[in-house]
């Protein structure tokens, strides 16, 4: 290749790469959030450096000009993933966009000379978080999470709650037993008593008798017996009578079936009474009360469940003498501890009144009395679940009322009402 080919090649070569050369040039870019001037920040558009901006700063402004005629103003731009064709504008020097979508962007800009090379500016608007197309999967994803979270735990404290009622219920159920086991107990030492003493009275008479045949008394003899039948008699009867209270404590022990069966509820509340006095008793042997009865006559049977309705009557008498009790306590002359049980057969309903004369119930108290868990006795001694499950056996178990009379420091009445049919 001789010199002047070399030379015409190398020409060539430059008129190419001249003409391969953008005639434009973009002097500046700016990036906002707004349209005010002062939001803008510059960036470098020779830096070569890849691009990115928040979503927020998605207003654009280009600066370009022709690198060879600076006085031409003639241009063709276009931002690629937005405009679709190329816009033409004369006597213009510059362009804004606004509002860019997230995504990957490229500004191109040329004169409108026939094969002109655009420049170009490629950047990338990150896209805000709500147009995400994961972000719409993630949420809910993350909602079901926290749902799901929300509902183990809601169904956990429902447990614990649950349990912690029947730990309660069944403290208030053994405390019950307790407490009628040790009625019963006092009941039937009574009938023993008198077993043990006609027994002993027996065997004397009967030595009595021995010497009185032996001596063919026949007028000592005769008088010996009768008094050894009668005391035979009496034997038989406390003994019946401390039979009766075994059967009375077995039917009273045995577990709810909740089946419904006649009952006198003047015998059943009776019946109670006596087994919560006596079970008092026995825990203070000092304690005395008096009580009061006056029941209806002729009150037909209602349709009950036994154990149920004696674990009321229960309750509610030892919430009597418990009351009467605490007022004694306190000293006032002349105080008799009373309590009442009445019975009233109205058109449909059979009444029974628990009346004691003890401290009575303050009105602030008087509306949470059937709460469950509310109990205005001291920590340990009650588990404030008594007239709660009292309330929802006469109510719910039974179709009937259970409410409160009272006057604070002068007495407390319970009014049970029952259907009779």
């Amino acid at each position: 290749m001789n010199y002047a080919t070399f030379l015409l090649l190398l020409t060539g070569q430059l008129a190419l790469a001249q003409t391969s050369r953008p005639l434009v040039k973009i002097i500046s870019v700016e990036a906002g959030n707004n349209q005010m001037d002062s939001a803008f920040f510059p960036i470098n558009p020779q830096s070569g450096k890849p691009v990115t901006l928040a979503y927020n700063h998605n207003y654009l402004h280009f600066r370009f000009i022709n690198s060879r005629n600076p006085t031409q103003k003639s241009f063709a731009y276009k931002l690629t993933g937005l405009d679709y064709t190329w816009v033409d504008c004369t006597d213009c020097s510059q362009v804004q966009y606004a509002h860019l979508d997230g995504g990957d962007y490229t500004f191109l800009v040329k004169t409108t000379q026939s094969g002109d090379v655009p420049a170009q500016f490629s950047f990338t608007v990150e896209g805000n978080l709500l147009h995400k197309w994961w972000f719409v999967p993630t949420l809910f994803l993350y909602l079901l999470l926290f749902a799901g979270v929300i509902i183990y735990f809601f169904i956990l404290f429902q447990f614990r709650q649950k349990l912690k009622e029947q730990r309660l219920i069944h403290k208030e159920k053994m405390a019950s037993m307790a407490e009628l086991t040790a009625g019963i107990a006092h009941e039937i030492q009574n009938p023993l008593n008198f077993v043990n003493n006609f027994s002993e009275l027996g065997t004397e008479l009967t030595d009595e008798l021995k010497q009185a045949v032996t001596a063919g008394d026949t007028e000592e003899v005769l008088i010996l017996t009768d008094e050894l039948s009668e005391s035979l008699q009496k034997i038989t009867h406390h003994g019946s009578r401390a039979s009766a209270i075994i059967k009375g404590m077995l039917e009273h022990s045995r577990t709810s079936t909740g089946q419904k069966e006649p009952a006198n509820l003047n015998t059943l509340a009776t019946d109670y009474l006596q087994i919560a006095y006596q079970g008092f008793r026995s825990r203070d042997k000092a304690f005395s009360c008096e009580l009061i009865i006056d029941l209806a006559p002729h009150v037909p049977p209602v349709t009950v469940v036994a154990q149920d309705l004696g674990r009321v009557f229960l309750n509610l008498f030892n919430n009597a003498f418990y009351t009467v009790q605490q007022k004694q306590k306190t000293g006032q002359p002349d105080y008799q501890p009373t309590v009442w049980l009445n019975s009233h057969r109205l058109t449909n309903t059979i009444e029974i009144r628990i009346k004691d004369n003890g401290t009575g119930i303050p009105e602030a108290v008087k509306t949470k009395i059937f709460q469950p868990f509310f109990t205005t006795k001291p920590t340990g001694e009650g588990t404030g679940l008594g007239l709660s499950l009292s309330y929802d056996i006469i109510t719910k178990g039974h179709g009937g009322s259970l409410e409160v009379n009272t006057a604070p420091g002068e007495f407390a009445e319970f009014i049970i009402v029952l259907p009779i049919s």
